[in-house]
C-alpha cells in the first residue's frame, strides 16, 4: 500500500510531468503559427499530438492514483456460478 508522503510526492511529480508536457505542446502550437515548411510543420503537428497524448497519460494516472479503489462485478456474489 501507500503511505501518505510517497502517495502525495508521486501526484506531485505526475502533475510536474503534466504540466510539462501540456506546456510543451502549447509551445510547439506557437511555433507552429508562422510556419511556411511543410517539413517542419508536420515535425511540430506530431510532437504537439505525442506531447498531449503524453499529458493525457500523466493526467490520467492522476486521477487513478487519487480515486477510490473501486470493486465492480458483474452481477452479484450470491448468483455466481460455482465451479
Amino acid at each position: 500500500m501507500w503511505t501518505v508522503p510517497a502517495k502525495v510526492f508521486s501526484i506531485l511529480g505526475l502533475a510536474s510531468g503534466c504540466v510539462l508536457c501540456f506546456g510543451s505542446a502549447l509551445m510547439a502550437v506557437g511555433l507552429l503559427y508562422n510556419e511556411t515548411s511543410l517539413a517542419n510543420t508536420l515535425v511540430f503537428v506530431f510532437y504537439t499530438l505525442s506531447a498531449t497524448a503524453a499529458g493525457f497519460y500523466f493526467y490520467f494516472r492522476i486521477l487513478k492514483l487519487i480515486s477510490a479503489k473501486r470493486r465492480v462485478y458483474s452481477y452479484p456474489t450470491a448468483n455466481r456460478p460455482s465451479h
